[in-house]
């Protein structure tokens, strides 16, 4: 039969229609009832398929964590960044993630619209959040946080909306990015209390008639030149915390 273009369902799965037949694939809030699988790992997530709203079978999946996903947490939590995992697995299976990265919670079953409004919530409230996703149901929540990162393999929809793109797609460039944003702030104060306190010291004396043009002219390349080399402080942000 001739497949329809496949509709995305928000936080829940993919659907399309086949010779007439709604096909659909993803979370169980697909299919309502939907009955639970005899003999489900907790560490495996469930995707559901069907057809018409009514479940034909389900697939048990299994991830594996990435090789640098403990390396990547532990230099976020060495910089003191409170690391939290945000899913819409199972919690069973967000349990046992966080129990092998030792993060600080692990939040599973939650929906795009619920990833959205705890992101908002707690944004609102003062805390400053990064978020690190790579899924379509990612994207809007991503919109929501202080700055958000994504891999170079995520989906196009999370590559649109992140504050930034690892492009070697490794999680240890996460902390990097901190490392570097943090040196970046620091450099640009530095900058700044330099050209203020350099003009506001030489604007007076110059209005006063006490430089030459050759002697405020070597004065303006020595300010130039020491927020240069300052910026270049840049260049050393060492590859861990």
């Amino acid at each position: 039969g001739v497949v329809e273009p496949v509709e995305d369902v928000p936080g829940r799965g993919r659907a399309s229609t086949l010779g007439g037949r709604r096909v659909a694939v993803g979370a169980r809030g697909l299919f309502p009832d939907a009955p639970s699988p005899a003999g489900a790992a907790d560490r495996q997530t469930l995707v559901w398929f069907g057809f018409c709203d009514e479940p034909a079978g389900c697939l048990l999946l299994e991830d594996s964590l990435r090789d640098d996903a403990p390396e990547a947490v532990r230099l976020l939590q060495r910089l003191g960044l409170a690391v939290e995992i945000l899913t819409g697995d199972r919690q069973p299976v967000a349990d046992q993630v966080r129990a092998a990265l030792g993060t600080r919670a692990a939040r599973g079953g939650v929906s795009l619209e619920e990833k959205v409004t705890l992101v908002g919530q707690r944004a609102a409230g003062g805390e400053r959040i990064l978020y690190v996703g790579d899924g379509t149901n990612d994207a809007l929540a991503m919109r929501e946080a202080t700055a958000s990162v994504s891999l170079a393999c995520s989906t196009d929809e999370a590559l649109t909306a992140a504050s930034f793109v690892a492009t070697h797609a490794r999680l240890t460039d996460v902390p990097l990015l901190v490392l570097t944003g943090r040196k970046l702030a620091r450099v640009v104060r530095a900058n700044y209390l330099w050209a203020f306190g350099f003009n506001g010291l030489f604007i007076p004396v110059a209005a006063a008639g006490w430089l030459t043009p050759l002697m405020a002219m070597l004065l303006m390349v020595l300010s130039s030149t020491t927020v240069l080399t300052n910026s270049l402080r840049l260049r050393s942000v060492p590859p861990s915390a």
